[in-house]
């Protein structure tokens, strides 16, 4: 199918249209664009930092604040094992409480040596997790490997 050379002319008016329009929005939006003070930079840089901070934190004050339960509350000793026998629930205070599942926690001090902790294999159980250090960083699996 033949077009007329004046169709020809629309088409590419309105492709050419079509692939500076982009451009035309992006100048004109920032045109308007402010450029923040000396005092907005600063105030915002401390609080880029307080997030950062945050967010860096707080892997060990959760750690450190199920230490200090499984000391305190559950009267419990370093190395020794400690085991919800009802499923969690709003009173379990962890950062991310899974309903569905029941916990063990071991507060493991190496002061006076290394500490072996042998699992024997769950056959049919659903025994699954990691190991972490203080900053929730997995050092180990426990469970199935398929």
């Amino acid at each position: 199918m033949w077009h007329s050379a004046r169709q020809r002319d629309r088409r590419c008016t309105m492709k050419r249209w079509l692939l500076s329009a982009p451009t035309i929005i992006a100048l004109v939006t920032s045109a308007f664009a402010q450029t923040p003070s000396s005092d907005d930079l600063a105030r915002r840089t401390v609080e880029r930092r307080a997030v950062e901070a945050a967010i860096w934190g707080m892997p060990l004050v959760a750690s450190e604040t199920m230490r200090q339960a499984f000391l305190r509350d559950a009267g419990a000793s370093y190395n020794d094992i400690v085991y919800w026998s009802r499923q969690a629930d709003w009173r379990f205070q962890v950062t991310t409480p899974d309903a569905s599942s029941w916990y063990v926690y071991i507060a493991i001090n190496t002061k006076d040596g290394p500490v072996v902790l042998d699992l024997p294999p769950a056959e049919g159980a659903g025994l699954f997790g990691s190991m972490n250090d203080a900053w929730q960083i997995p050092r180990a699996d426990v469970g199935p490997r398929d």
